[in-house]
């Protein structure tokens, strides 16, 4: 089953963790991701005895996104160290995303 979705704006709480040699980089962002629109379909799948009912983007989404950093430091922290990072991957992950994804990201 296919269907069309519009979703005029919502919000997301992220965190973005990645182990770098013996320390962990932990960003945490609030995402407000606006004009979602695509093409779904909707999947099923039997996992361990229980049935499960997706959605599922065909393709890929529409959207633009908004991250803002709400960490204290102003940026990225690695726990056990003060090195910040340039970028981490939150904002790596939606450069890759696509042309049709506009992000733009703000540090509070």
């Amino acid at each position: 089953m296919r269907s069309s979705i519009s979703v005029p704006e919502f919000d997301l709480k992220l965190v973005s963790s990645q182990r770098m040699d013996d320390r962990l980089l932990v960003t945490n962002y609030n995402a407000k991701i606006t004009d979602l629109h695509g093409e779904i379909e909707a999947r099923m799948a039997c996992i361990a005895n229980q049935v499960y009912l997706m959605a599922c983007f065909c393709g890929r989404p529409e959207l633009d996104i908004e991250l803002v950093n709400t960490d204290s430091r102003g940026g990225a922290g690695i726990i056990g160290s003060s090195v910040t990072p340039a970028s981490t991957p939150v904002q790596e992950m939606m450069k890759r995303i696509g042309q049709s994804t506009q992000v733009v990201t703000m540090a509070s």
